[in-house]
């Protein structure tokens, strides 16, 4: 499967100190539907932005039994993967915008990982590669490709991304999904009464719960 090649050839070539891949999508509008419409006429908005980061590229070595049963030395490259979800408030569903959100959450992440790096002691990430879908209004669109010229200018650093597009079938991911999942939640704490009217509500929710490290949506 093409998506599989392309992760594959990321990961061979990818280095610790010198890349990090980055898969993100929009998830579908979230429309804030009250459940009690007599309090409710007309729903609200919000916009959701998913970011799978693949960083800290490694070698394990193991040992591994054949058919025969003897054991034979072996290697794997894994990685660690964080998920983040953004979430920012949209006064109406539509994609006219989308392009500003995601340059500035692919900013703020790029700086987040960089400055963790730094306190340890390490240098900046110079190479981030981006995957996107090839929706015209999110990312192949002029103010997109300004973003990525002009990533350097945004950072400490020498950064530079490389924005690559997939092809049009086969591509869906782990990031596709999650939208979905955020969307039954909202609904299903709707119908328990637990209101969720705007984007800083889901923040204020996830932070109950405890599943959330900071209130990243006022940064």
């Amino acid at each position: 499967e093409w998506r599989n090649v392309i992760r594959k050839i990321d990961m061979t070539l990818s280095h610790p100190d010198r890349h990090r891949v980055i898969c993100t999508d929009f998830g579908a509008t979230l429309d804030l539907a009250a459940i009690e419409k007599d309090n409710c006429s007309v729903n609200n908005h919000a916009v959701v932005c998913i970011f799978f980061v693949a960083y800290d590229w490694r070698r394990v070595k193991f040992k591994k039994k054949d058919k025969n049963g003897c054991m034979h030395n072996d290697e794997v490259m894994v990685n660690e993967c964080d998920k983040w979800i953004f979430f920012g408030d949209t006064l109406s569903k539509g994609k006219k915008n989308d392009h500003v959100f995601h340059n500035a959450c692919l900013t703020y992440i790029i700086k987040h990982y960089d400055g963790i790096r730094i306190v340890a002691g390490k240098q900046e990430v110079p190479s981030n590669i981006v995957w996107t879908d090839n929706c015209p209004t999110q990312y192949k669109c002029r103010q997109n490709f300004v973003n990525v010229a002009k990533a350097s200018s945004f950072h400490n650093n020498k950064t530079s991304i490389t924005h690559k597009f997939a092809s049009k079938y086969r591509f869906k991911g782990s990031w596709d999904a999650t939208g979905k999942l955020v969307k039954q939640k909202i609904l299903q704490n709707e119908l328990k009464y637990d209101r969720c009217s705007n984007a800083k509500d889901w923040q204020r929710w996830r932070e109950r719960e405890g599943r959330t490290k900071g209130n990243i949506g006022e940064e």
